[in-house]
């Protein structure tokens, strides 16, 4: 299956690579981070396929403290990346391929829809100096209780092309277009208003 292989390579990049955060629950071994690794990407598939993972920790919306969760982004079709945001992984709610699966409550997947030329806007490739022509962009953004494969809620949001990011990614590269980002602070706020209710 062509997500599968697009997101088991960044999966096993980030455990040979040893990327982690000091907020993770580490695995004790090399053998564990493996299993916890593709168990993650195994989450990832409820963004494509309608799936349940029953053995994970039930959502409870109105309980006090922390929801634990996964967050997807997705800017083409069949291939996705965890979210590898640092000021969410310090406010110890977003979890990556280290963490534990079963404690993952909310699956969210960020998916791009749709997409508009940004007239005359391009971002330069560091490592080739080549161009990329900028594009504003919308987005769907779901969240899925991973226990039942249920959606929590649904939210679109359109990204205006504001300016080039520091890192293009892969999916970037591939399509040789660069989709506009929702900005941090908006999509931070959209997604707490699960995890912190």
């Amino acid at each position: 299956m062509k997500h599968l292989a697009s997101v088991s390579v960044i999966g096993l990049t980030l455990i040979t690579t040893g990327c982690s955060t000091e907020s993770s629950n580490r695995p004790s071994s090399p053998r564990t981070q493996t299993i916890s690794a593709y168990a993650m990407i195994e989450l990832e598939t409820a963004c494509f396929i309608n799936k349940d993972f029953p053995d994970n920790d039930a959502y409870n919306g109105g309980s006090p403290g922390i929801h634990p969760a996964l967050l997807t982004i997705s800017k083409m079709p069949n291939h996705s990346e965890l979210s590898r945001d640092f000021e969410l992984y310090n406010k110890k709610w977003l979890l990556d391929y280290s963490a534990d699966p079963k404690k993952v409550q909310i699956i969210f997947c960020v998916n791009r829809t749709d997409g508009k030329m940004a007239k005359g806007q391009k971002c330069k490739i560091p490592s080739s100096g080549k161009t990329l022509p900028a594009y504003d962009a919308t987005y769907r953004i779901r969240a899925i209780e991973a226990r039942t494969g249920k959606q929590i809620k649904e939210w679109s949001k359109q990204a205006d092309f504001a300016q080039c990011p520091s890192r293009l990614t892969e999916a970037d590269k591939a399509s040789k277009k660069y989709y506009a980002d929702i900005p941090k602070d908006q999509l931070h706020a959209l997604l707490e208003e699960l995890i912190t209710p």
